[in-house]
């Protein structure tokens, strides 16, 4: 069979950027991104939760009734259809049954105009599954990339899940995992169709401009002058980050190194429970909750900080560790995941255990006490993500992953 000149690909992720949270899902856009600059012809499906009116009033739901049906990000048509799942994750099982149901006639209109040689699916449940369903309907080979969460933890909560997530490592045309102890785990669970195939993230901040000026200004718009350690967080603010081991940390700190200050850059659910906790620590003056920011600002956060921290209880491979990399921060991460695959303890940055405050505090004490030394294991991270982590790569092995699957030429 013949193709023409480009290849045209049908992403399917309920992970994507929109007008009300241009951060979400932003690594999938990236690739999606300089997969279109190798030719790509691409078109993202972003399934969102139906939100009745008597939900909405939960900021959560009325969040997803303000996402729009369409919209054009970067020359990229995306497509964001109403599915149905009750709240809670106790139904996350049925949800690529019910997002498959309830988009399938939407994925008819798409296809009217537009035919995929591929269906390329971000986390095993609930789109990996959905992904399934759509390559029997329509005989399209289906990629399903692995994100973390929806192997490390979501199989786990119930039987349902787990068959599910059996289902889709077993039926995918290939699975593409984001390191290799995310391949690992998943394999423990059930073999998949082919060998999976790793292929890390890239990062977007490796050729950024930053002047000194934009540093001393960004610190002294929140009280921090140019003299003090700045240490800086970027994440969900939810307890499986760490984020309460991080305070409790810094906490210790702050008594020892005066000169120290944090800044927690995202929003979440303990949003407020930190907040109180900061309040009763008598720590305002020295932890900044500063909240979300587009993720095209992320990078002056970053360089205006010292140190980046992300004590996290599980990952994939998280893109604000390569993004703080790139910036030439030293890092102190938790050794779970595919962290260890980055971050080489000793070398460019501190491996510590998970849920443990007291090793986050000896490491964030001993990057403290050796400046000389953090600042060399922040040039050595640099100089790992400019030569093995760049978005350019990370599109052309994946461009020639879809062609081994299609026969395009």
């Amino acid at each position: 069979m013949k193709y023409p000149s480009k290849i045209k690909i049908l992403t399917l992720s309920h992970m994507y950027p929109n007008k009300i949270k241009p951060n979400y899902g932003n690594f999938i856009h990236n690739q999606v991104k300089h997969l279109t600059t190798l030719g790509c012809d691409i078109r993202v499906i972003c399934p969102v939760p139906y939100a009745p009116s008597f939900l909405k009033v939960k900021a959560k739901w009325r969040y997803y009734g303000e996402i729009p049906s369409f919209d054009v990000i970067d020359n990229i048509p995306i497509y964001y259809p109403r599915y149905i799942t009750p709240p809670g994750h106790w139904f996350h099982g049925l949800a690529g049954y019910s997002m498959y149901k309830c988009i399938k006639n939407k994925v008819d209109s798409i296809l009217h105009d537009f035919t995929p040689h591929i269906i390329h699916t971000h986390t095993a449940t609930p789109d990996g599954y959905t992904g399934l369903l759509l390559k029997k309907r329509y005989k399209i080979p289906m990629v399903c990339s692995l994100r973390g969460s929806d192997i490390n933890l979501y199989p786990f909560r119930d039987k349902l899940t787990m068959f599910i997530t059996k289902k889709v490592l077993s039926n995918a045309d290939q699975i593409i995992s984001v390191s290799h102890a995310l391949e690992k785990t998943a394999e423990e669970i059930v073999m998949p169709l082919k060998q999976i195939r790793v292929l890390h993230n890239g990062c977007d901040f490796i050729n950024n401009s930053f002047k000194e000026d934009d540093r001393v200004k960004i610190r002294k718009n929140i009280g921090i002058s140019d003299n003090e350690s700045v240490i800086i967080f970027v994440g969900a603010l939810m307890r499986d980050k760490g984020v309460y081991e991080l305070i409790n940390a810094f906490t210790k700190i702050s008594a020892k190194h005066p000169a120290v200050q944090l800044i927690i850059l995202g929003e979440g659910p303990e949003n407020n429970s930190l907040n109180k906790i900061i309040s009763n620590n008598r720590l305002n003056n020295k932890i900044h909750l500063i909240g979300s920011h587009p993720h095209d600002e992320v990078y002056l956060w970053l360089k205006a900080s010292d140190l980046f921290v992300l004590p996290t209880y599980n990952e994939g491979l998280p893109n604000a560790l390569l993004e703080a990399m790139a910036c030439g921060l030293p890092v102190i991460a938790s050794k779970v995941g595919g962290i260890p695959e980055v971050v080489k303890d000793g070398e460019n940055g501190i491996l510590i255990a998970a849920k443990n405050a007291g090793a986050l505090y000896q490491a964030l004490d001993q990057m403290l006490l050796n400046v000389n030394l953090s600042k060399g294991m922040g040039k050595k991270g640099k100089e790992l993500i400019e030569n093995e982590f760049t978005w350019e790569s990370n599109a052309k092995k994946m461009t020639d992953l879809y062609e081994s699957l299609t026969c395009f030429n």
